[in-house]
């Protein structure tokens, strides 16, 4: 499992938790600078991309809930779409 966060919340979990300290290396009380600074450290970091899982369905023959997904065990009864509606893996051919 990738550990995927909001810039947003990263950067607001660091105004409130982690200090600032100016040039001088005085702490920076006031809120908006300390937004203003982490938000400009945090610029700099490139954006993280999720994986995208696979899974493929497996015929259960079962009349009410015919599809299981591989990666998450999902069942449906719908013709086989190309994402699971549960987890999201893009389905591929049965192997």
């Amino acid at each position: 499992m990738n550990d995927l966060i909001r810039r947003k919340d990263a950067i607001d979990y660091f105004v409130t938790n982690i200090g600032v300290v100016d040039a001088d290396g005085y702490a920076v009380d006031d809120y908006d600078e300390r937004v203003k600074a982490w938000t400009e450290r945090f610029s700099g970091v490139p954006s993280a991309e999720p994986e995208q899982k696979s899974g493929h369905w497996i015929d259960t023959d079962n009349y009410f809930y015919r599809w299981k997904c591989s990666e998450c065990g999902c069942h449906t009864k719908d013709a086989e779409p190309n994402f699971c509606p549960h987890c999201g893996a893009r389905m591929r051919s049965e192997e």
